[in-house]
């Protein structure tokens, strides 16, 4: 093998490798993190949904299944619970920034 083919072979490593960063850098780890925030909003979507259903549907076993999250559900009344679940509820939803 000669000195040509081992200095060509180690710049087509090293181009392979910076090509290989630079998508990482620059396609890859955006949409990870972008699919991350949308998985992470859809999760707390979810949650609210199902801690307004409980309170409303079920408001006296919710008060000894869900505990303490932002108030204190033992000690305030239903209907004071089912608004403040309800605002859980509509600052949970992701909103649709298409149509402000």
């Amino acid at each position: 093998m000669s000195i040509d083919n081992i200095i060509s072979i180690i710049i087509s490593i090293l181009g392979s490798s910076v090509v290989t960063l630079i998508l990482s850098t620059f396609i890859f780890t955006p949409k990870q993190e972008k699919q991350k925030y949308i998985f992470d909003e859809k999760k707390r979507a979810y949650d609210s949904i199902v801690v307004f259903a409980q309170i409303v549907l079920y408001p006296k076993e919710a008060k000894y299944s869900l505990g303490v999250t932002r108030y204190n559900i033992q000690e305030l009344s239903d209907k004071e619970n089912v608004n403040n679940a309800l605002n859980d509820f509509k600052d949970g939803y992701p909103k649709d920034k298409t149509n402000n």
